[in-house]
């Protein structure tokens, strides 16, 4: 066994005596080929109090990190839950926050208590200073809370003022605008130059942007940009943001004139209307799959079809979900235009079984006006 794997088993084992004695025998082994010393980032991590105070005694920083990653020793006794470490080191000088040179702020040790669920210790370092809106790399210690199912830790967070990414940069709609329409080209196609602006915007207003039929889609793609602007209210009193879009024939006029004629402007008219739905009613139902009925009972969108319904679903997948220079989060939500028929039987047997029966009859999500009704071909099961 060499002198620092002997070191580490001392140390391991809480044989502090043999440690020492180790130390101070072999001083070249407090530092390493690059000046670094380990062996306090190592302690720290098991939760050896007194070997923390013993290699401080002999001269080690306790902001020192273990190497250019900047890892420093209380990040690694808070991740680990080791209070008492945590709390001497901030006592001896430790640096619960850090600022880059590029001036991103970091908590690390908040961050790594938070996800891995050690609550004394996110308080103790929330009461000693600790930023809990600290935003790097691209996240703050909420959102690592709540990405591991820290709940509990989470609403502390909320009730010492935590908040979320998008929440603490500044927001930055045109920055935010562009990364969207880039989304869309790099999984749909080059948008049309100009967007289908609303005579009379809603608010905030809602831009439809157009992808003609390329090599990626064989038909048009339409979707907002906007709808993302504000943030969607969700049943359990969090926020998110959406953008919605929507599959046409490649043959479906979307000229001036036919936009006038309501046997072609329904899609368009919808898609606007249920991007403004949130932010004029105050509320977004959320979850995988969303349904929009025209009236109740409801009613067929035009003259020449007998569509009634719209069937929003969270898009899976890399396309699914992008997140904006100011680190809001979208979910991109496509809609299926459905019969009032496929309405009920989604309601009673839910939208896996709706997007079964669809895949078993070839109906593609692009619209098509005189489909055939699955919902007719089934025999209904009533739960």
């Amino acid at each position: 066994m060499t002198i620092p794997e002997a070191m580490y088993e001392a140390l391991d084992t809480d044989d502090f005596v043999e440690f020492k004695r180790l130390m101070l025998a072999h001083p070249e082994e407090l530092r390493n080929e690059r000046g670094k010393c380990i062996w306090l980032y190592n302690a720290a991590s098991l939760g050896k109090l007194e070997a923390v105070k013993f290699l401080a005694a002999l001269g080690v920083d306790v902001n020192e990190a273990r190497d250019a990653t900047g890892d420093r020793a209380i990040v690694r006794a808070a991740g680990n839950g080791h209070l008492e470490v945590v709390r001497w080191l901030l006592d001896h000088g430790a640096d619960v926050n850090r600022v880059d040179r590029d001036g991103t702020k970091w908590c690390s040790a908040l961050t790594m208590a938070a996800f891995s669920g050690h609550f004394d210790v996110v308080k103790l370092l929330v009461e000693r200073g600790a930023d809990v809106n600290a935003l790097g790399p691209g996240m703050t210690p909420l959102s690592y809370a709540l990405m591991y199912g820290q709940t509990a830790i989470a609403d502390y967070l909320r009730s010492v003022g935590a908040k979320l990414p998008w929440q603490v940069a500044p927001r930055n709609l045109p920055a935010g605008h562009a990364a969207i329409l880039a989304h869309f080209k790099k999984h749909r196609g080059k948008p049309a130059p100009l967007a289908l602006q609303e005579i009379v915007p809603g608010d905030p207003p809602i831009a439809v942007h157009v992808v003609p039929p390329s090599k990626k889609w064989d038909g048009q793609t339409l979707f907002t940009v906007g709808m993302s602007d504000r943030p969607l209210r969700l049943p359990d009193g969090s926020e998110g943001f959406a953008e919605l879009t929507i599959a046409l024939p490649k043959n479906w006029p979307l000229t001036n004139q036919a936009l006038r004629d309501p046997n072609w402007s329904w899609p368009l008219l919808w898609l606007r209307r249920i991007a403004l739905y949130p932010h004029e009613t105050g509320s977004w139902p959320g979850g995988d799959s969303l349904v929009f009925a025209n009236e109740e009972p409801p009613q067929p969108f035009a003259p020449n079809t007998k569509l009634s319904c719209f069937l929003a679903i969270a898009e899976p997948g890399e396309f699914g979900s992008l997140t904006l220079p100011d680190h809001r989060p979208i979910a991109i939500y496509s809609l299926y235009a459905i019969y009032t028929e496929e309405r009920d039987l989604e309601k009673w047997e839910g939208t896996r079984r709706l997007i079964e029966l669809f895949e078993k009859h070839h109906v593609l999500r692009t619209v098509d006006i005189a489909r055939p009704n699955v919902a007719l071909r089934e025999t209904p099961k009533r739960r």
